[in-house]
């Protein structure tokens, strides 16, 4: 977000994508290969160079929404009514109707953020 988020002219000017990235995957334990020894990894990462940069940011938003729908499931996953308010308020739905709106329907409130950070 940072690489989208400069608070300035100034600050877009002075941004620094090779560093930014490079400091970032330092704090990634996951990764095998070692980023510094690549000069500029962020180049490869053609999501931000292809036009999908802030979409992929979507991801991140599905798992918000899915872990808040989770918490109408939680006291029971098996429970039909929830099911079927799900069927009929997202499922059935589909692209007929804002899609954020489908979500407040089945919730019965808006999205709450904080359900990711909840989540087991």
């Amino acid at each position: 977000m940072a690489i989208h988020d400069p608070r300035s002219p100034e600050a877009c000017a002075a941004l620094d994508p090779t560093t930014l990235y490079l400091d970032f995957h330092e704090h990634l334990t996951y990764l095998s290969t070692p980023t510094r020894d690549r000069g500029h990894p962020h180049t490869d990462f053609t999501h931000l160079l292809a036009g999908y940069d802030a979409g992929y940011y979507s991801y991140l938003s599905a798992q918000v929404f899915a872990a808040d729908m989770f918490t109408q499931f939680a006291h029971n996953p098996r429970d039909r009514e929830v099911w079927e308010r799900y069927r009929s308020k997202v499922l059935e739905c589909g692209a007929s109707m804002d899609e954020m709106q489908n979500l407040r329907n089945f919730l019965g409130r808006d999205p709450d953020a904080g359900a990711l950070f909840r989540a087991p």
